[in-house]
């Protein structure tokens, strides 16, 4: 049908079915809307074709307001005159918003300003608005030169990044009298220690706290350029000064830089220790030895690896608990091959803990796994039983368990009991990774999952009408800042969670959504998104994404699925390492894509989900159309997913998922495939769905 096919489509459709409906399919499309991906003409007059079909007031208003923002993002005059003419109605629960618009689209002489900021003003005093939006229209007066306000709102403020922008912004206000401006520097340093000159950063206190901004604030090159040459006149300074410049190498990519400074902090605490022996010293001195055994096995140097655990161990054995540096030995012995060893050192890992009293080995998976894939099948299914009785509450590790006992009962010859802990799994975790993998083990078809309406209910003294036209005129920032303020989503029942969520997620605040679901106990978690699915797994952006797999050859539920995990949605992500919007791309892969694209269009889905699904397809060919080494890739690296082929290849599919040595990719890959399986469920017209094979190809 074609981007403008959709909208005509969308918007025609919802008029001849009332305001609510009018409402509801809009709110749908609004993640498509407006971006620079689209004629702006051609979309200009889609929605007057709109207007004049829909002859409402609300029609007419909500055409304009995004006719406004659709020409704002071509600086054309128009979009002053469309938003100002709609700041005639004062009755509308949007004249607040449209009002700070007014700043925003239009060039203003200072007169303009003025009359403006004074309709601002009487707003405030006439209707107590509440203090989210209270603070969005002080913002704006600020911006407008009301400086007297810029302090108490930045020590009222809790964002940091906001007060940043607001105190740089105000800076540069050519006409600021000096005084003024020393004031607001000197607030500017307090609260961002980074903006200091180098020069005036006299003792090492500060030093340390303008790099840890830098850090924080992701310039990496300047918190190094801050700590050149400075070194710590104690342990402390010099500990932490060490840690900051390691932390900017792994941000810099530099992971060789990065290995040597640990090196540095793992002999500096290897010091304190031999000179000053105690629980808290030998404590550093493990962790510290640890990250650096763990860098050094990164970067392809086992035999050094163990030297220095090995060191650690003579150190330390009696003194302190050793299960973790009995357990990164036996990850060793396995990848050398030495499955003895390896077996040795996890029961010796166990017997630490035993000593402990600790209520939970978590390395008896491990060791179950390692008898597993070394045919000692009686002793690993006995562990992996062990691991079902104890693990209650944890699903994932508890279908994992539940998965490799029924494969275990199978190579026994155990066929009956296998099917009954595969259909187990499935009751289970029936949305899960491990669920599919039971349906698949059984020859069984996926049931499709059903729509649901999802219905809010929020409290009466909550502005739904408000809420609605935010989240309709795609103003999802402000719907955000109402819901945190007004609703937050506080640990309780899942019934109080039901009449709200639907609005976290109408605002496309879905990683709040996500990570409470996640935080519900196993069982209350599982009935609640089955009756919640759209909740789970939603699809805003979608004709973005279909139209960017329709350009690559993917399927769009991959591409949905990559984004889910990679940002939740959220267009404005941006990471410690720099990868920007909804599919986390790093500038400069975006740039070897496309020369011409900026940083800063990164946070346009449009742009992103263009270059981040030609990305995903150029490691989806990189590996030959293989599900798992293309998601492994996009998460972790080409290079370590070549050695991981290298080193622990499997042609089990299922097995390699299990052998990736990076947590965080191990747990993406499987991830990804269970949202894949249940997009999949979600966008077919089917009763059900195969088990999607091509997944598991190896």
């Amino acid at each position: 049908m074609g981007i403008l096919g959709i909208l005509v489509y969308v918007l025609l459709g919802a008029t001849a079915r009332g305001d609510d409906s009018l409402i509801k399919n809009i709110n749908e499309f609004i993640p498509s809307l407006p971006h620079k991906g689209y004629d702006p003409v051609s979309y200009d007059n889609i929605l007057s074709t709109f207007n004049q079909n829909c002859k409402t007031e609300d029609c007419s208003y909500w055409a304009k307001f995004i006719k406004a923002k659709l020409w704002s993002l071509y600086e054309s005059p128009t979009s002053c005159v469309l938003i100002k003419e709609l700041t005639n109605n004062k009755k509308h629960p949007l004249y607040p918003v449209v009002l700070n618009k007014v700043f925003e689209y239009c060039t203003l002489s200072k007169s303009e300003k003025q009359s403006w900021s004074g309709q601002i003003e009487e707003y405030l005093k006439s209707k107590n608005p509440p203090l989210w939006l209270e603070s969005s229209l002080k913002k704006t007066l600020i911006s407008m030169g009301q400086r007297d306000l810029i302090i108490s709102y930045v020590h009222a403020s809790t964002n940091k990044k906001e007060k940043e922008k607001l105190l740089q912004d105000t800076l540069l206000i050519k006409s600021l009298p000096a005084v003024e401006r020393v004031k607001f520097h000197k607030e500017l340093i307090r609260i961002a220690p980074r903006f200091n000159k180098i020069s005036d950063l006299k003792s090492i206190p500060e030093k340390l706290a303008a790099a840890q901004d830098a850090l924080y604030a992701n310039e990496s090159s300047l918190t190094l350029k801050i700590l050149s040459k400075v070194k710590g006149q104690n342990y402390d300074q010099s500990h932490k000064i060490l840690e900051i410049i390691r932390n900017a190498q792994k941000m810099n990519q530099s992971k060789k830089e990065a290995l040597k400074i640990s090196e540095k902090i793992f002999k500096l605490d290897q010091g304190r220790y031999m000179a000053s022996p105690s629980q808290a010293s030998a404590k550093v001195y493990l962790n510290s030895g640890l990250l650096y055994a763990r860098a050094q096995w990164t970067e392809h140097n086992s035999k050094s690896a163990l030297l220095t655990l090995k060191s650690i161990e003579k150190s330390l054995k009696g003194k302190n608990s050793l299960a973790d540096l009995y357990f990164l030995k036996a990850r060793l012995a396995e990848e050398g091959g030495d499955v003895k060893l390896s077996l040795s050192n996890l029961e010796n890992a166990g017997q630490e803990l035993a000593r402990l009293k600790t209520e939970k080995n978590p390395y008896l998976w491990n060791q179950g796994w390692l008898y597993y894939k070394n045919a000692r099948i009686s002793e690993a299914l006995d562990i992996f039983k062990q691991i079902e009785a104890v693990e209650t509450q944890e699903q994932g590790k508890r279908s994992q368990a539940l998965f490799w006992q029924a494969q275990s009962l199978r190579k026994l010859n155990m066929e009956k009991q296998a099917l009954i802990k595969f259909q187990q799994l499935i009751d289970e975790d029936p949305l899960g990774y491990y669920g599919f993998l039971a349906y698949n083990e059984l020859g069984k078809k996926i049931p499709a999952l059903p729509s649901d309406t999802n219905i809010a209910h929020p409290p009466a003294s909550f502005d739904l009408n408000l809420f609605r036209w935010l989240t309709m005129t795609g103003e999802f920032t402000l719907a955000q800042s109402m819901l945190n303020e007004e609703l937050p989503l506080k640990d309780g029942s899942t019934k109080d969670w039901q009449d709200v969520l639907p609005l976290y997620t109408e605002a496309q605040n879905y990683s709040v959504a996500f990570f409470k679901i996640a935080k519900l106990p196993t069982a209350d978690r599982t009935r609640f998104m089955l009756k919640n699915i759209s909740l789970l797994f939603p699809t805003p952006y979608l004709n973005i994404i279909q139209k960017s797999a329709e350009d690559t050859g993917l399927w769009s539920e991959y591409v949905l699925s990559i984004i889910r995990q990679e940002s939740s949605f959220n267009p404005l992500s941006q990471s410690p390492a720099d990868a920007i919007g909804l599919m986390q791309l790093l500038p400069d892969v975006a740039k070897k894509i496309n020369k011409s694209v900026k940083k800063e269009d990164l946070f346009d889905p449009s742009i992103n989900v263009s270059l981040g699904a030609h990305h995903l397809r150029s490691y989806y060919d990189h590996f030959d159309g293989n599900f798992i080494l293309a998601t492994a890739g996009y998460n972790a690296s080409p290079d370590a997913v070549r050695n991981w082929v290298k080193s622990r290849y499997n042609s089990n599919a299922e097995i390699f998922i299990e052998d990736i040595p990076y947590e965080e990719t191990r747990n993406y890959v499987k991830l990804v495939m269970r949202n894949l399986i249940n997009y999949l469920r979600i966008t077919t017209t089917e009763e059900s769905i195969a088990f999607p094979q091509w997944c598991l190809n190896f």
